[in-house]
């Protein structure tokens, strides 16, 4: 257990180092201008999303054998709350560009949302009898099939002069109808609602 608790400790301390700017190597996480921890160009939401919810586990379970000061403990579990809070936020739409990744969640404050995520499911249409192939996936048009609630793993690398994203985005005016859902902290089950107020 002991292992596994420095193992979180480390990684956690090197998510949670502001001071590493971006742009840096592929795989060297550092902070976009935006606020967001980055990774990679591949999936960067996602990994970004796993750690954050070790973090949302981490502040719920870390208790007094840990760290004994009743003050320090409450300063790290906060610590990592609003940590938590601060990525999935950006994820959410508080980000440069007010853009969501998560699907259809467009809150009145967010400008765009993934209306093209590089998914081959969500390229075809829900109608089996229509054909689907690479084509699809190119498709200059919005995809045919909404994964409502599902996280857009790359995103746009806010003002780094980097454009990795796949995805294209659309204007609330332009973009197909899209449900205002809570559905934007589904992708972190663990960082419960609860959990993230506790941030405030």
């Amino acid at each position: 257990m002991q292992r596994a608790r420095s193992w979180a400790q480390d990684v956690l301390a090197h998510w949670q180092d502001t001071s590493r700017r971006c742009p840096m190597p592929d795989f060297s996480m550092c902070y976009t201008p935006g606020g967001l921890a980055w990774l990679t160009q591949w999936g960067s939401l996602r990994h970004t999303s796993n750690i954050a919810l070790l973090a949302a586990v981490y502040a719920r379970e870390l208790g007094p054998d840990v760290i004994a000061s009743p003050a320090s403990l409450a300063a790290t579990r906060r610590a990592n709350r609003c940590w938590v809070r601060s990525q999935l936020s950006y994820m959410a739409g508080s980000n440069p560009q007010k853009q969501s990744f998560v699907i259809g969640y467009l809150p009145s404050w967010v400008d765009a949302v993934p209306q093209r995520p590089h998914h081959r499911s969500a390229s075809c249409s829900p109608d089996y009898s229509v054909p689907c192939n690479g084509n699809n996936q190119n498709s200059p048009d919005p995809s045919p099939s909404v994964l409502q609630g599902n996280l857009n793993a790359q995103q746009l690398a806010d003002q780094m002069g980097l454009n990795y994203s796949r995805v294209q985005t659309a204007t609330p005016s332009a973009a197909a109808p899209v449900a205002h859902a809570p559905v934007a902290w589904a992708f972190a089950a663990a960082a419960s609602i609860a959990l993230l107020l506790a941030c405030l």
